[in-house]
């Protein structure tokens, strides 16, 4: 984590500019219709890659080696999206019981963990975490109307959340921040903070992976100085069966926040 916290940018060992610049050409060459470009640049002991995917793939991280994140601007059909996810997700109950708007995001997100890990069949624990059955790999899924998110750690359990950036948030605040966390919320930056703290807790909340967490009570952010787009900050889980700090990091993009859990 010392090069995350020396100020290099998320999930990178690159600069600021060096990462934008590939982000840049990330998005130029990401319609094209490239299936086999594999392109990998390593720096120090972080690793970034950029893979094309049959998909509009925003971004992808690899900020150590066994752990993956992808981000997918949803942009298709639900039939588009069928013939990408084929027969087998087309028939999962929990895809067909959906509305439509959340049957495509569900699809999305399948699609997407077909191409970090191989395989897109999820199942579901009671408390509503998913994982996949018979794989030791820890995952953590996340979508909005427009944007899916998957992340996938070989060693550890993890949590990933994105949302749309709303300024009714503030109305919300003081159900899910602790009276010291909405201290440390900036007017200036009020709302893209409030999107960073509740995304931290719910990627955390996924991480715990059982009901009983609550987030005022159990989920506490440190205070962390905003980059405005990018960066790395702490949070703990603190309950009866756990009492651990995690380093998180977040992004905005596309009018979303991103929030996701590095490591412990």
């Amino acid at each position: 984590m010392a090069q995350l916290k020396s100020g290099l940018c998320i999930a990178s060992g690159l600069s600021v500019t060096g990462l934008d610049y590939f982000d840049f050409l990330l998005n130029f060459i990401l319609y094209f219709n490239f299936r086999a470009l594999d392109w990998a640049i390593s720096s120090g002991n972080v690793y970034f890659a950029i893979r094309i995917f049959k998909m509009p793939l925003l971004a992808y991280r690899q900020p150590f080696p066994e752990l993956h994140i992808g981000l997918w601007l949803i942009t298709e059909t639900e039939e588009a999206l069928f013939e990408l996810a084929g027969e087998k997700q087309g028939e999962d109950l929990l895809i067909q019981s959906s509305g439509n708007r959340l049957k495509v995001q569900r699809l999305a997100v399948r699609i997407l963990l077909q191409n970090l890990c191989g395989r897109s069949d999820l199942s579901y624990k009671a408390s509503g975490k998913p994982f996949l059955e018979g794989s030791p790999m820890h995952i953590s899924v996340s979508h909005t109307n427009e944007m899916a998110a998957v992340i996938t750690n070989s060693k550890e359990g993890t949590g990933i959340d994105i949302e749309m950036i709303k300024p009714r948030i503030a109305l919300l605040a003081t159900k899910f921040m602790s009276d010291n966390e909405l201290e440390c919320v900036e007017n200036n930056d009020k709302v893209d903070l409030l999107h960073i703290y509740w995304c931290a807790k719910e990627a955390l909340y996924k991480l715990y992976g059982n009901k009983e967490l609550f987030f005022i009570e159990h989920i506490r952010i440190d205070p962390f100085r905003y980059s405005g787009t990018k960066g790395v900050f702490t949070g703990s889980i603190e309950t009866k069966d756990m009492n651990r700090k995690f380093h998180l990091c977040y992004e905005k993009v596309n009018g979303h926040m991103l929030v996701y859990v590095v490591n412990s």
